[in-house]
Formats: structure tokens, sequence, C-alpha cells
């Protein structure tokens, strides 16, 4: 039995075909778990991975007492900033940002999305938008100083607006 687990007592070409058949196996590990990783780093990023989105407001909306927009984010990259947080902007298509909010991003798990809801009651009157369409948009920040994070990437990954 001993004889038989040691290479070297096999016949050349037995021990060729072995050796060819457990770098081939190996071989073949190492890419199916490539691509079982890339599957899942492109499952974790969802359908939208954009940092600006465009969303529709209802036709009521600036008659209702209470305007909310909930927001799904998930972090991209890896800041070197241990205070890391966004802004959150609304604006027309064609017109000028209205900052309404500002939040910390918690540590969470890669690609986890992180949900925050802002009122937005008061830039909806401002802008004047009623059934219309509104650009949301997020910048990282340093929570600590104010600074804009080149090295982080905040993605949206759903937003709506809510009326009350």
């Amino acid at each position: 039995m001993i004889k038989l687990l040691n290479v070297r007592n096999w016949p050349q070409g037995t021990a060729m075909a072995a050796r060819f058949l457990v770098v081939l196996g190996i071989a073949m590990l190492a890419a199916s778990l490539v691509m079982s990783w890339q599957s899942a780093a492109q499952d974790r990023k969802g359908a939208s991975v954009s940092s600006q989105v465009s969303i529709e407001v209802p036709q009521d909306a600036k008659g209702s007492y209470s305007v909310m927009l909930e927001l799904a984010v998930v972090a991209q990259g890896r800041s070197a900033s241990k205070n890391v947080g966004g802004v959150v902007r609304l604006r027309r298509a064609s017109g000028k940002p209205v900052e309404v909010g500002r939040f910390s991003l918690m540590p969470a798990g890669a690609g986890e999305a992180q949900r925050y809801k802002f009122d937005i009651t008061g830039a909806i009157r401002k802008l004047d938008l009623s059934g219309g369409s509104l650009e949301v948009e997020l910048s990282p920040v340093d929570r600590g100083n104010g600074r804009a994070l080149a090295d982080l990437v905040l993605a949206i990954a759903s937003a709506q607006v809510e009326t009350r």
C-alpha cells in the first residue's frame, strides 16, 4: 500500500499523468474561486452603481405635510479617514443643487447597503417641484473636517420619495 502512494514507484507515464491531473485540479479550483468572488462582487454592487440618480416626485408633494427621501447607500472602496460620511443634495435636471442632509457611515460588511431618511419638504417647496423629476446626488466627506474624499465612492442602491 505504501509503495503505491510513492510516485517514484509508478511507471513514468502514469506519474506524469497524475502530476498533470493534480496541477489541472488546482488550476480549476483557483479559477472557480476567482469566478465566484467576481460574481459575489457583482451581486453586491447591484443594478445601480451611481452616486447620482434621477427619481420621480409625486404630484401631491408640494402640498403635502411631509415629504421624505429614503436612500439606500453602499460605500465602495476604503478611505484613510475614520470618520466617513456623505452629503445629500437635490436639484432639478438643470438647476443648482440644494443640500438636504448629511449622514455618517457606520462600519458594515463589504457591499452592504445602509438606509437613511431625510425630510425634504422644504427643499421640494424651494425647488418648486411637484410631479417632476428630481436628481439626488451623494458626495463622500470626512465628517471631522468636512473635506471631500476622493478615495471613496458612495453608490445609491435605491431612492424613493414618500409623501404624507
